[in-house]
């Protein structure tokens, strides 16, 4: 669903202008996905496909919950403030 949001023109692919784009549209800074292509495409033709699309997030989502885990969340699943002064 996210990947088709982007990809407004369903070219089946995005590149850094439809990011740009979709984070205008959302109010965000551009700084928030610059370089997203340029980190998650692989074939080097400065798009990504969905499947490079689906890796690199997936990637990015397991190196969150690492660091995520890494804080030492209580039993409920949440980092408290004084969680994070430590």
């Amino acid at each position: 669903e996210l990947f088709s949001r982007i990809d407004t023109m369903e070219t089946g692919y995005i590149a850094q202008e439809d990011l740009d784009m979709f984070a205008q549209s959302l109010r965000m800074p551009r700084a928030f996905v610059h370089d997203f292509v340029d980190e998650g495409e692989t074939s080097g033709d400065g798009r990504m496909s969905f499947e490079e699309f689906a890796a690199f997030v997936r990637s990015k989502e397991i190196s969150l919950r690492a660091s995520f885990d890494s804080l030492e969340p209580d039993a409920k699943g949440r980092i408290t403030g004084d969680r994070l002064k430590k």
